[in-house]
């Protein structure tokens, strides 16, 4: 292969972050920031499952090293990109730096002739690695690397960038990540245009790496045709419409590690039908981690030993239900706002689907906190993987709900010195148990009409107070109850809660009654293990003291020998 080629000007780490700081400067300038927004961040979650986090933390680390080996540089960069991402697009994103990583394992630098060469093979072994639902691939042979007698690293990236451009102004790319409506006035309703959003992420890096290698190719025909090519990519009318199965689904997210053949067994283990998209890496002594992303209806039953996991998130499924087109004034025409649920005509009444995180140490709670629009972090121990969920945050304000003290100390670090997008404060409400965060996330999660933050976070901070007023919690250890007062709520209770029911609920686009919105809500909380004796007593007394009307539900805790109830009206 490449016979009779000179070598020179090899890749080296200098390059590298130089080529970073260009595409980081490329990605955030007003020219390009918009356009690639829409294929940057899947905002039809309210965590960005998109590429932009993982691409950004990638050239970040990249632009910020100070090692003069390319195999430290690129390590670190598939190692930023690993943790930041959080779907289809990133985890390829994340994939294809840590072939590249492999690479450069235990080099300063690369001839042009090994760059191109490892480039090629991460283009042909992409998918297979992780496949995609687009009807045409990317394939090496689309991609011209080579073709002169003599070449540089700079020859084979502005190779590259003229292959990647060619690919992305193709009408026929598709992904199963995201899909957008071509935004023509040839284009029916049905008519959508789907793109690799993961072919654009590579693009901008490659974009980068010639102009960090030639400040002078900025004025050149290569990015002539880079702005024409971007400047056409459609843009978005409205996100694709959810599918009855999307609004079931919840993106899965978590960090596997063992010996050699730690992620066939996951892959045997697990009941989910869904493809596990997976990015890991072999040490020397064949200890293997994986990063793996899949959707799952209920995580609790298809993540295998589901309760042993740590730092495991789950992103809670989009919101559902019909977006209107309505005028060109609809704020559901942006998308930024993709989040935005129209309530009925006019279309210019709308709400907000409030960002809701809740750290989570109770397996039962899992399973009622995403179906409500709240994404979760199961069993939280460090404060990386909380860092990770706020940056990916496309609206703000945000709600975090903790429950036991070791999740409150570390949002309060996380907290401390967290510093966002945007100067709105975030919400933090410390719970006494799992079953009050129930009642919290449930108040917290209404949409809201808010037209801007600052509107939106005062309805959000009206939610959480609404919470704590309409609940009360009681601790026993005794199965009948006998130190616990008499449950029945009183008139001037009902009226509070009649005032509450009064406010529009939305469920899949349309107002419905809440399914919570019974008068007396019983929420208990079991001791860690319990004798079914006195879990059979406990049950035969709760409806003398509540009413026989009483809506009870149990849910097993982690602590040790008390039972905690929350009424709630």
């Amino acid at each position: 292969m490449n016979q009779g080629i000179t070598i020179s000007a090899n890749f080296t780490a200098a390059q590298l972050k130089t080529g970073c700081q260009r595409a980081l400067a490329l990605i955030h300038s007003p020219q390009y920031a918009p356009i690639l927004a829409p294929y940057a961040r899947v905002s039809r979650h309210n965590l960005d499952t998109g590429f932009s986090v993982p691409l950004a933390a990638a050239l970040q680390a990249g632009a910020e090293h100070s090692a003069k080996d390319l195999a430290a540089v690129t390590e670190d960069m598939a190692t930023a990109a690993t943790e930041a991402a959080a779907g289809f697009s990133g985890m390829r994103l994340s994939w294809a730096l840590q072939s590249f990583a492999s690479a450069c394992e235990g080099k300063d630098e690369l001839t042009p002739v090994a760059l191109a060469e490892a480039i090629r093979q991460i283009i042909e072994q992409m998918p297979a690695a992780l496949p995609s639902s687009s009807p045409r691939q990317l394939h090496p042979s689309d991609v011209a690397l080579t073709g002169r007698s003599s070449i540089t690293a700079e020859d084979v990236f502005t190779m590259l960038s003229y292959s990647l451009l060619a690919a992305v102004s193709l009408p026929e790319q598709g992904s199963e990540d995201t899909d957008f409506l071509r935004d023509s006035a040839a284009a029916t309703e049905d008519a959508y245009l789907s793109l690799e959003p993961d072919l654009v992420a590579f693009l901008m890096i490659s974009l980068g790496l010639a102009l960090g290698a030639q400040p002078a190719i900025s004025d050149s025909d290569l990015m002539d045709s880079a702005n024409e090519v971007l400047s056409r990519l459609p843009s978005v009318s409205r996100p694709a419409p959810i599918t009855m199965r999307a609004q079931r689904l919840n993106f899965c997210i978590l960090t596997i590690e063992g010996a050699a053949g730690v992620l066939a067994e996951y892959r045997q283990q697990t009941r989910s039908k869904d493809v596990i998209w997976a990015v890991g890496k072999t040490d020397f002594f064949g200890w293997e981690t994986w990063k793996l992303v899949h959707r799952v209806s209920d995580p609790v039953s298809e993540v295998p030993d589901f309760a042993k996991r740590r730092n495991l998130v789950v992103v809670s499924p989009p919101p559902v239900g019909e977006l209107s087109l309505g005028t060109e004034q609809d704020p559901t025409r942006s998308a930024g706002n993709s989040n935005v649920v129209t309530l009925h005509k006019p279309a210019s009444r709308v709400a907000h689907r409030p960002t809701v995180i809740a750290l989570t140490r109770c397996q039962d709670t899992v399973r009622d906190l995403p179906p409500m629009g709240v994404n979760v972090l199961f069993n939280p121990d460090s404060t990386e993987r909380l860092k990770r969920l706020l940056e990916s945050v496309t609206d703000v304000p945000i709600t975090i709900l903790t429950s036991d003290p070791a999740s409150v100390a570390l949002v309060k670090e996380v907290l401390s010195n967290y510093v966002g997008s945007s100067e709105m404060p975030i919400l933090h409400a410390e719970c006494e148990s799992e079953v009050a965060l129930l009642h919290a996330a449930r108040h917290a999660c209404a949409y809201n009409r808010g037209a801007d933050p600052e509107s939106r976070y005062q309805l959000a901070h009206n939610a959480l107070e609404q919470a704590e007023a309409t609940m009360r919690s009681f601790t026993t250890k005794d199965p009948f109850l006998r130190d616990i007062p008499d449950l029945k709520l009183s008139g001037e209770e009902v009226d509070s809660q009649s005032g509450w029911l009064m406010r529009d609920t939305v469920r899949g686009g349309f107002l419905v009654d809440d399914d919570y919105s019974r008068l007396n809500n019983l929420l208990v909380q079991l001791p860690a293990t319990m004798d079914p004796i006195d879990f059979q007593t406990l049950e035969a007394s709760l409806p003398k003291l509540a009413g026989v009307n009483a809506d009870i539900h149990y849910y097993q805790g982690n602590q040790a020998d008390t039972i905690i109830i929350v009424q709630t009206w």
